[in-house]
């Protein structure tokens, strides 16, 4: 085996572990499908959302004020007196074809 022969070899085997390494990734991934966090980062995560929960933990809707205390708000009524009305139901089988749609037209034969 020559010199160059060797070198070859080394580099070829040099890449296939670096390739190896790069595509495989490293064996301590996690396996169970969790996401692994750093300290730091878990508060992070969710701080976005603890600042819009306290912005609307802070509105007051009081019932005099702006648009519930106009007088168009304040005479709505509730009308729940009013019956639904009971509707047919639609065909037992909702896919058949319908009468007379995708048949073929019938001709008249002429005959001479």
């Amino acid at each position: 085996m020559t010199k160059r022969n060797l070198i070859l070899i080394i580099v070829i085997v040099v890449l296939a572990f670096i390739g190896y390494k790069f595509f495989a990734g490293s064996s301590a991934a996690p396996t169970n499908n969790t996401l692994t966090v750093e300290a730091g980062a878990k508060q992070q995560i969710g701080s976005d959302i603890l600042e819009k929960l306290n912005a609307l933990q802070g509105i007051n809707l009081d019932k005099n004020i702006g648009f519930f205390g106009t007088k168009a708000f304040r005479s709505l009524k509730e009308e729940t007196g009013e019956k639904v009305t009971v509707q047919t139901v639609g065909r037992i089988n909702p896919f058949a074809a319908l009468e007379g749609i995708g048949t073929a037209p019938t001709v008249p034969n002429k005959t001479n």
